[in-house]
């Protein structure tokens, strides 16, 4: 017993969008409705307007193949004021950061995971 990891394109690519909508509802999540709700009303659409790529876990359950959980990655801009920085540090982070003079601050995408 295992598990896979699944993109959601690649499930609504290839079994269209009304029958992963399907697949996607009988996820449940009682503790947290919000993990819930995004997986069945928002995960397809981020997906296609590239906001943010949904991965599907499943594994077997009972001959099964059921939904087990999920994440998704995006990217998330952070800023960081100048004057919080070592010259350091600065140096450093001038490698993955533009520096916006105006507000005097360095800007970094990351990666974000939920």
């Amino acid at each position: 017993m295992g598990y896979k990891v699944i993109k959601l394109k690649n499930i609504y690519n290839n079994l269209g969008e009304v029958e992963t909508k399907k697949i996607l509802k009988e996820f449940k999540c009682e503790l947290n409705r919000d993990v819930e709700y995004f997986l069945h009303e928002k995960a397809i659409e981020f997906s296609k307007q590239g906001i943010a790529e949904t991965f599907i876990v499943m594994s077997q359950y009972k001959r099964k193949e059921v939904i087990v959980g999920y994440f998704s990655t995006t990217n998330k801009a952070i800023n960081i004021k100048k004057m919080n920085l070592s010259a350091t540090k600065k140096k450093r982070i001038l490698k993955f950061a533009k520096y916006d003079k105006e507000y005097k601050t360095y800007s970094v995408a990351l990666p974000l995971i939920g």
